[in-house]
């Protein structure tokens, strides 16, 4: 009996190891195979033709959502850009403010980021700031200034003034009065 059940084992050992060759020569021969379709290019008739599968319920409701996300995708860009522009207008703002600039310039001046910003506004008040001393220097050009020394109203006219507007002028150009009030 106990040779028996040997034999029955070593028969179930030698079948399994003829299995085991058995899988690994099928193993062989598919990648041998699937090497030479590698090597040689399938010739066009040869080749396997796939139909599209048939559309399906779920396959419409897949494609509806698909194109809703897609919409949404969209939306929710635009709505970032414009969220984008308003923060970028409103940083020109009050970097114009913050130079004494009109804010209706922020049209013109208002950039991709905020250091270009700074830069396009710190530039514009250069340029305002140099036209203006220039329009300044030429208006003045010509016109002779005053001289701080000499009294712009004449001692008579100075007796003149009533109480109210001597305590004016005392308020306003105190030294103008003193020199007019010794004489």
């Amino acid at each position: 009996m106990e040779e028996e059940i040997l034999n029955e084992k070593q028969k179930e050992a030698l079948d399994t190891d003829n299995v085991e060759a058995k899988n690994a020569d099928i193993e062989k021969t598919e990648a041998s195979e699937a090497e030479q379709e590698l090597k040689e290019p399938s010739k066009p008739d040869e080749q396997k033709t796939t139909l599209p599968a048939p559309k399906t319920e779920s396959s419409d409701k897949l494609d509806s959502l698909d194109a809703e996300i897609k919409r949404l995708k969209r939306e929710l860009d635009e709505e970032r850009k414009k969220r984008i522009e308003g923060e970028s207008r409103l940083y020109c703002m009050e970097a114009l403010e913050k130079r004494g600039l009109p804010r209706s310039l922020c049209e013109f001046l208002t950039a991709q980021s905020n250091d270009e910003t700074d830069k396009r506004v710190e530039r514009v008040a250069e340029i305002i700031k140099s036209s203006v001393n220039e329009e300044i220097s030429k208006r003045l050009q010509g016109v002779p200034q005053p001289s701080k020394s000499a009294p712009v109203m004449s001692k008579s006219a100075f007796k003149n003034l009533s109480l109210d507007e001597m305590q004016r002028l005392y308020k306003t150009d105190k030294t103008l009065y003193m020199s007019l009030a010794k004489k």
